[in-house]
């Protein structure tokens, strides 16, 4: 477990490490006020949850074999998933910018899409 801290350390700066845990607080914040919402749809916590989750997909690849290409991705590409997960979960789902925001659906898969290519 040491040796994974100090993967992880060294391989991000410690801004990254703040700026992730930012937005995973207000994921945390959406999670817990989405069983307190009225009317209550189970379905608001659930997929803030799910994408919280996902919020941790490169420290993950930190815990691959060496001989794994993920292992080697850089911090860039969490950076840049972290506010694409955010911003639809938590602006589109929680805020409800997908009903309110008319391009908001529009606008995050021409985005995402254009991550997914340079990825």
């Amino acid at each position: 477990m040491k040796e994974y801290i100090g993967r992880i350390r060294s391989s991000c700066k410690t801004w990254e490490l703040i700026y992730w845990w930012i937005l995973r607080g207000l994921m945390i914040y959406a999670f817990i006020a989405g069983f307190f919402r009225v009317p209550f749809d189970i379905s608001d916590p659930l997929q803030v949850g799910a994408n919280f989750i996902a919020m941790f997909a490169w420290e993950i690849f930190m815990l691959f074999p060496e001989k794994s290409f993920l292992r080697y991705m850089p911090s860039l590409v969490q950076d840049v998933s972290i506010i694409m997960i955010f911003a639809g979960s938590f602006g589109g789902k929680f805020l409800n910018f997908y009903y309110d925001i008319r391009l908001w659906d529009s606008g995050m898969h021409l985005i995402s899409g254009a991550l997914c290519v340079l990825l």
